[in-house]
């Protein structure tokens, strides 16, 4: 497995509501894929800029609320990114409450509908009335190096959206090699990046460009985490979250239910054990991570592992 380049929490463990809190170690915020009841505390909110939502089920929304309250006296603005109808629930989240007091209010939202592709905005000064603005796919890093995939599930009569947040395999600068080599950084940088061979001018002084590479950077292979949850195991849901999940360092992916309960699953529009590993297995993913699991079985995770293992070797409870 490639080195962690982000923080992983689940913000009620791998048996409660649904939560998977990212935080970036080269990023000043953190992303939080749906947000059910949990218990990531004040910190951990505050940090998150960005809400991805997978549906708008009770366990998996609830909790806007409380991310909501702690960026209240703000300037910040929240961006949420969803399936259809997410703005509209936003905007009914949000008057929930009472705003006479709107002016010493500063938060804003940007909400992204991603299929298809819809924007909004809801501000302070218009009172958070919801504004259909010129629709724009969300940009999670403005150095472009994370970024977002989604995907549509079946699950039930709605559609539940899986999401894959990574970067690009990429040239990075070494700093401390830099900064012993004495040379000022500059758009040079990113020439030497882009090209192999030739000169560059640094300083005044044309240099080998080659010679640089080898002396200032090195190789980061890309990194990726993959969450599904909240989607039926069939022929056109297996081949969409293969393609998501391929070769991702994590998979966070529900198992709700044990193979005995295959029936169930499959009416309720869950995975069983054997569905995850199988999904992970066929996806060359690095590590499955179990969670989201029926409270039918308390106490039983042991069998939930034992039974994924049998299938795909790699496989922890949650975050552990």
């Amino acid at each position: 497995m490639s080195k962690d380049r982000a923080v992983l929490a689940l913000g009620a463990g791998a048996t409660g509501d649904p939560s998977l809190y990212i935080e970036p170690l080269n990023l000043p915020y953190s992303f939080l894929i749906d947000c059910g009841n949990q218990h990531l505390g004040h910190a951990r909110l505050l940090r998150t800029r960005f809400l991805f939502v997978s549906h708008t089920h009770l366990d998996h929304f609830i909790g806007f609320d409380s991310w909501m309250r702690v960026h209240l006296g703000s300037t910040n603005t929240l961006h949420v990114m969803g399936p259809p109808g997410i703005a509209e629930h936003v905007f009914h989240k949000i008057h929930g409450y009472v705003w006479n007091l709107a002016e010493t209010v500063y938060l804003k939202f940007r909400v992204t509908e991603l299929d298809p592709l819809r924007s909004f905005e809801l501000l302070p000064q218009e009172k958070y009335q919801l504004k259909e603005i010129q629709a724009e796919q969300p940009v999670i890093d403005p150095r472009l190096e994370w970024s977002f995939r989604f995907a549509s599930f079946q699950h039930l009569s709605i559609r539940s959206f899986g999401y894959r947040i990574f970067t690009q395999d990429q040239w990075r600068v070494n700093e401390e090699s830099l900064l012993s080599s004495g040379l000022k950084p500059g758009p040079w940088v990113k020439e030497i990046k882009t090209r192999e061979t030739g000169t560059v001018t640094v300083d005044g002084k044309e240099l080998d460009i080659a010679e640089l590479r080898k002396q200032l950077l090195y190789f980061a292979a890309g990194y990726s985490i993959t969450y599904i949850t909240d989607a039926v195991f069939h022929a056109e849901n297996a081949e969409r979250m293969i393609d998501l999940a391929s070769n991702s360092d994590h998979f966070f992916c529900e198992s709700s239910f044990l193979r005995s309960d295959e029936d169930r699953a499959s009416r309720t529009h869950h995975l069983t054990t054997v569905q995850a590993a199988s999904i992970a297995r066929d996806a060359g993913v690095k590590q499955l991570h179990l969670f989201h699991f029926s409270r039918r079985y308390a106490g039983l995770e042991h069998v939930f592992l034992k039974e994924a293992r049998s299938v795909f070797p790699h496989v922890v409870i949650g975050t552990k």
